[in-house]
C-alpha cells in the first residue's frame, strides 16, 4: 500500500507542476479535471495527509490543505463514523499548525486554520468537548496562532 501511495503522491506532484507550467489550455483543463476528481474522492482525502508533509513543495501542500478543507466542510458526515479518522484529522491539523505556522506559506496556513475551525465547530461538544480550553493550553506559547484561530469562528458558516 505504501508503494501505491508513494506512486500516487508522485503523480499528483507531477500533475500539479504541469498544471502550473503548461500553456496548453486543453492539457490544463484535463489536469484540472483530474485533480478536481481526486480532490473529491475518499482516496484523495487519504492521500492529502501525505501531501501536507513539510518536505513537499508549497503547491503540493496547498493542494493537500484544500482537500482537507473541502472534506471537513462538505463531507463531514462521512468522517463521523470513523473515530480513528477523526483523531487523525485532529492530530494532523494541530501538528501542522503548531509546528509549521511560522514557516508555512500563508495560503496553506489559512486553509489549515479554516479547516480546524470547521472541525472544532463540528466536533463540539460531543467529540471534542472543550476545544477552546485545549487550544489555549496547547498553544499558550503561540498567541498569534491562537488569536488567528479564535477570530475564525464567527466567520465559519456550516451547512448542517
Amino acid at each position: 500500500m505504501v508503494d501505491k501511495d508513494s506512486a500516487m503522491v508522485s503523480q499528483i506532484i507531477a500533475a500539479l507542476n504541469e498544471l502550473h507550467t503548461t500553456t496548453d489550455q486543453k492539457r490544463c483543463r484535463e489536469l484540472d479535471n483530474a485533480l478536481t476528481t481526486l480532490k473529491k474522492s475518499e482516496n484523495g482525502f487519504i492521500i492529502s495527509f501525505r501531501l501536507l508533509d513539510f518536505e513537499q513543495p508549497t503547491i503540493v501542500q496547498h493542494f493537500g490543505a484544500c482537500i482537507f478543507y473541502d472534506t471537513v466542510r462538505e463531507r463531514w458526515e462521512e468522517c463521523l463514523s470513523n473515530e480513528v479518522l477523526i483523531m487523525k484529522i485532529k492530530e494532523t491539523l494541530l501538528e501542522k499548525l503548531a509546528l509549521g505556522a511560522s514557516f508555512l506559506n500563508q495560503s496553506v496556513t489559512n486553509k489549515l486554520t479554516s479547516s480546524l475551525a470547521i472541525f472544532i465547530l463540528c466536533c463540539m461538544p460531543d467529540i471534542w468537548p472543550e476545544p477552546i480550553r485545549d487550544l489555549a493550553t496547547m498553544w499558550n506559547d503561540k498567541p498569534e496562532l491562537l488569536l488567528r484561530q479564535f477570530f475564525l469562528f464567527p466567520t465559519i458558516k456550516l451547512c448542517r
